[in-house]
């Protein structure tokens, strides 16, 4: 059995992410990254200069629309095709989403702009439902 940083391996490979609507659920391996998940700060601000060489700093906290981005890459993080099919049908309709992370948090997220990002491991001619894709999704916390 092989350890990394004290966690099985299989335990790892095992675990997934799901994403699910009121209609659909689909799996997604835990490979999947959390890519901006600590490139994000809540408190927004606007500097405005005055006529008298002042600065007027005006700060508020954003509740909703924290980004939320799930990234494979070459090397971890793939979906079968069927997955990424299944996807493109949830984004192409309005509803609430339920993001639950493999580590046990769960987020109510909308799609973002330009919300799946995908390409083939092996680029096919007539790609099947089992073959294997890179994807990115772009989720925004609600």
């Amino acid at each position: 059995m092989m350890v990394l940083n004290g966690e099985r391996i299989e335990a790892i490979m095992t675990a997934v992410h799901t994403l699910s609507s009121p209609t659909r659920s689909v799996q997604l391996s835990a490979g999947m990254i959390w890519s901006n998940e600590y490139r994000y700060a809540p408190v927004h601000s606007a500097q405005t200069p005055t006529l008298d060489g002042g600065m007027v700093v005006e700060q508020s906290i954003a509740f909703k629309g924290r980004p939320l981005t799930l990234a494979g890459a070459e090397d971890h993080g793939w979906i079968r095709k069927s997955a990424l099919d299944e996807l493109i049908a949830m984004a192409s309709v309005v509803e609430p989403l339920t993001f639950a992370h493999a580590d046990g948090r769960s987020f109510a997220v909308v799609w973002a702009k330009s919300p799946i990002d995908a390409h083939p491991v092996l680029p096919l001619a007539l790609p099947k439902p089992n073959d294997w894709y890179i994807v990115t999704l772009n989720l925004l916390i609600i």
